[in-house]
């Protein structure tokens, strides 16, 4: 196994130990979704591709998901319907 295979295994085991909650196969899946035909993907090509999905899974823990959608159904319950009916 040459440096590039260590690093790869090692950014995979990286991805799965910082997100548990979900499978190796979730993350391959994600990871590679953007390529249908993945026999052709140089090692060096996917350990980018593993690094860009970790940052990817970083970006999305950073927003606060669940916040904005308390945010939203709590403005949509103080909608007033007359003001909707004007336009």
């Amino acid at each position: 196994m040459n440096k590039i295979q260590k690093d790869i295994i090692n950014s995979l085991k990286r991805i799965v130990e910082k997100y548990p909650d979900k499978s190796v196969a979730f993350h391959l899946g994600m990871a590679l979704s953007d390529y249908p035909i993945i026999e052709n993907i140089s090692d060096t090509e996917l350990l980018k591709i593993f690094k860009k999905h970790k940052q990817l899974m970083e970006l999305n823990d950073s927003i606060p998901h669940e916040e904005d959608i308390e945010d939203i159904i709590k403005d949509g319950l103080f909608l007033d319907v007359e003001e909707d009916e004007e336009y």
